[in-house]
């Protein structure tokens, strides 16, 4: 509780708030890896549930999100924190190899991502790699 005390004291226009979340992917399989305890909530509708009370209590001015899902990316993240005033450097297909010959993707594939609040800082720039998304704001 205290840390949330420190984010949300200092989100003002003298400071930004800058939070990393590793979504764990949609996809992701449980079950092989490492033991989870029964309790944990697997299912990607629970995680996404809690993912946007956390979203929503810590009030970051930004969120870079590790593991998004490309081909869902809209639906998973992107409605819901526009709902809430944030705008998103989405993720990109990065070149052809990862995409089938009809131009779908191939699989699950994971990229980061970043969502700011649109209302305390502008996007000067970006560029969205495979593994990374650089960004500038004002």
């Amino acid at each position: 509780e205290n840390w949330l005390h420190l984010i949300a004291s200092t989100s003002s226009a003298d400071y930004i708030s800058i939070c990393t979340f590793n979504t764990l992917r949609k996809n992701y399989n449980f079950d092989k890896k490492y033991w989870v305890p029964e309790e944990l909530k697997t299912e990607w509708k629970s995680r996404l549930t809690l993912h946007y009370e956390l979203f929503q209590s810590i009030n970051a001015d930004v969120f870079c999100l590790q593991e998004a899902e490309v081909s869902t990316f809209g639906e998973d993240f992107g409605q819901f924190m526009e709902g809430i005033g944030y705008s998103a450097v989405k993720p990109v297909i990065a070149n052809k190899k990862e995409l089938s010959r009809d131009g779908e993707e191939m699989h699950g594939h994971t990229k980061p991502s970043i969502f700011y609040k649109s209302s305390k800082l502008e996007l000067k720039w970006h560029n969205p790699r495979s593994r990374t998304v650089l960004a500038s704001f004002q």
